[in-house]
């Protein structure tokens, strides 16, 4: 055997071991690991099979996740089916969108970039019995008295749903009798709620009741005078529902005291048109 023979025989043998050695260091470095250690990083490539099998099983893009740990999404997240959360999701950036309508929170208040917002049964407002509203645009209802109230930025405005009928009368004579106020239509169906009233001169009283329809219906009667405390208002609860186009007027009648003048309000609201 020639000398260049055996150099090449060594050569051979050298790169033949030299291979061996790298192909197991590189197994190692990207083998199959049945966990992820402290040890490991990145440049390691080392594959954690329970770690792939969990991440494998545990989420899906087209049907339900469940998370029990608080879940980071740095870059969105998009989803395909619904999902439910038990305590919430913290936006620190972006928005909810529905139909690229964007709805960002701003302090208390929730606000559309559209210029539409459509429900499909009711739209509830925050409600207790004590709202009062001030900055701009916030709304709130107040169950006290059933008003929609409005801030307009440094105030409440109040929005009522109720109306108000008065009947005044007034005499230059001697009242005797029982008077009975011209009737006045009404134009929608109203449930009348109460009604209160002034005599003059203040020492005089009258009996007061209103009615309506053709037959006529009557409220209950009550005393007209000038006492202005909750005991002087009379409030009603039956038979106190006119409906549209009926006619109502209220009589006056038991005069004490020489009444020489008496004007009634009536709180209704409306309930049918």
């Amino acid at each position: 055997m020639n000398h260049n023979k055996q150099f090449f025989l060594v050569a051979a043998t050298i790169v033949l071991v030299t291979f061996c050695f790298a192909f197991l260091y590189q197994r190692e470095q990207f083998g199959v690991a049945s966990s992820v250690t402290s040890s490991d990083t990145v440049s390691t490539l080392r594959l954690a099979v329970n770690d792939l099998i969990k991440l494998a099983t545990s989420f899906s893009t087209t049907t339900s996740n469940t998370y029990t740990a608080a879940q980071t999404f740095s870059a969105g997240f998009v989803n395909s089916a619904t999902s439910t959360g038990t305590f919430g999701i913290a936006l620190t950036g972006g928005c909810f969108s529905q139909n690229g309508v964007c709805l960002s929170a701003s302090g208390s208040s929730v606000n559309s970039s559209s210029s539409n917002i459509t429900v499909s049964n009711f739209f509830q407002f925050p409600f207790s019995a004590t709202q009062a509203p001030t900055a701009a645009g916030a709304i709130a209802f107040d169950t006290t008295d059933n008003q929609l109230k409005i801030g307009d930025g440094s105030a409440t405005q109040v929005f009522t749903q109720y109306r108000y009928l008065v009947f005044p009368y007034s005499t230059t004579t001697t009242w005797t009798g029982t008077t009975t106020l011209t009737e006045i239509r009404l134009p929608d169906g109203m449930t009348f709620d109460s009604a209160q009233c002034t005599v003059s001169p203040m020492s005089a009283t009258l009996n007061a009741q209103i009615q309506y329809g053709p037959s006529p219906t009557l409220l209950t009667m009550f005393n007209a005078s000038n006492t202005a405390s909750a005991a002087s208002k009379m409030s009603f609860t039956s038979s106190n529902v006119p409906a549209a186009g009926a006619t109502t007027t209220i009589k006056f009648g038991t005069p004490v005291g020489t009444p020489t003048g008496v004007s009634c309000t009536v709180k209704t609201r409306v309930t049918g048109t």
